[in-house]
């Protein structure tokens, strides 16, 4: 692509832009106009080094933030199904606890599902990003969805599946031992 070609797209994508008052960002989302941009544009080993670094640098920042909402999900669900399950008075108003169980069961699994796939992109960046500039600073982990498991199946694995289903366990025989000493009804 010559260089007149790049600059009459890049101003055709801010005119665009302008027109809907976007901002720069939303520019190199565009999958064209990157592919224009990568083209045009040829980097040192030096540069890749110093974005690798960065790169990774916000990736790890992301993968710490899904594992510490995963911990504050945990706690959550704990305190949640506990507080359900002490001020219901009768039997069947403690199968109300199931609700957080299930709800935060899920979410955590979501957010696991994400840590996979932000992992999946650190790797990616580790051994790609010295060989080109594809995808330079794209955090869409959607080309990695294939690569890691659904939520369902994550939501049975060891560490998950463990936590909750042991949660899920102890409800159950709370709901039949304790209740059923005070009635059904």
């Amino acid at each position: 692509m010559s260089s007149g070609t790049f600059h009459r797209v890049l101003k055709t994508y801010i005119f665009q832009l302008r027109g809907a008052n976007a901002k720069r960002g939303q520019l190199f989302s565009n999958p064209y106009f990157r592919s224009c941009y990568n083209e045009y544009v040829e980097y040192s080993k030096d540069n890749l080094k110093e974005f690798m670094l960065k790169e990774i640098e916000v990736i790890q920042d992301i993968i710490k933030r899904m594992a510490s909402n995963s911990f504050l999900i945990k706690g959550w669900c704990l305190t949640l199904v506990v507080a359900t399950l002490l001020i219901s008075g009768k039997a069947l108003n403690s199968f109300i606890a199931f609700i957080p169980l299930i709800t935060f069961w899920i979410l955590d699994a979501y957010f696991l599902q994400q840590e996979k796939l932000y992992r999946s992109l650190y790797k990616w960046v580790i051994s790609n990003r010295m060989k080109t500039s594809d995808f330079l600073f794209d955090m869409n982990t959607s080309r990695f969805k294939e690569s890691v498991p659904k939520i369902f199946r994550l939501m049975f694995s060891f560490t998950l599946g463990l936590f909750y289903v042991s949660i899920f366990s102890i409800t159950i025989i709370f709901i039949l031992v304790i209740k059923l000493k005070k009635g059904w009804f």
